[in-house]
């Protein structure tokens, strides 16, 4: 069965997708560029967690300020839909990275493109009540001057409250949809122009 509501946001970035990535699971720099979602509490750190390479193995002071996003861990996510300020609990589901080398990958992995995933499953209402799942894509393209970024997020809404959502506050979640991919846009190109 189709979701309820369906809210999508795409576009083309001129920077490379670790830079888009890391900036994209590293929640400490949301506040800078994300206006739809400006901040983001640890709820519940995750156990054994599965941090995003580049951001695990840097040793700088910045690395140190850094809340990288982890498989399992709890998030409370602080939105702005329109004039509304929400703050819904999110787990982690999804956290994959492309392989650095086609050699470096198990037979039966199946993620040979190179598209870099996170997402969130909504756990603040009953899964009888609402679902609510968000997947954020950056895949690298070719473009005019070398290695870009296509990014790409959806988040599904099912069950009965989906309807609610849908009819009260629909173009308000499209709008915050498209609010964050301009800021992760601009905020990655701005990176890249700096290095």
């Amino acid at each position: 069965m189709p979701p309820v509501l369906t809210v999508k946001a795409e576009c083309r970035i001129q920077a490379p997708p670790v830079e888009v990535f890391t900036l994209l699971t590293d929640l400490s720099t949301w506040p800078d560029w994300n206006s739809f979602v400006p901040s983001v509490d640890i709820v519940e750190p995750s156990e054994g967690a599965t941090v995003h390479p580049t951001l695990s193995t840097e040793t700088s002071e910045s690395a140190k300020q850094r809340k990288p996003i982890q498989i399992g861990q709890r998030l409370r996510l602080h939105s702005i839909t329109g004039t509304q300020k929400n703050a819904t609990i999110e787990r982690v589901t999804i956290l994959e990275t492309p392989p650095t080398a086609i050699s470096d990958l198990p037979q039966s992995f199946s993620n040979t493109s190179r598209i870099y995933r996170v997402g969130w499953d909504l756990e603040s209402y009953p899964r009888l009540l609402l679902r609510v799942s968000r997947i954020n894509e950056v895949e690298e393209v070719e473009g005019e001057n070398g290695v870009e970024s296509l990014y790409r997020t959806k988040a599904d809404f099912n069950g009965p409250l989906a309807w609610g959502v849908k009819l009260s506050v629909s173009k308000d979640l499209q709008k915050g949809m498209e609010l964050m991919a301009e800021g992760l846009k601009k905020a990655a190109e701005r990176a890249v122009q700096v290095a």
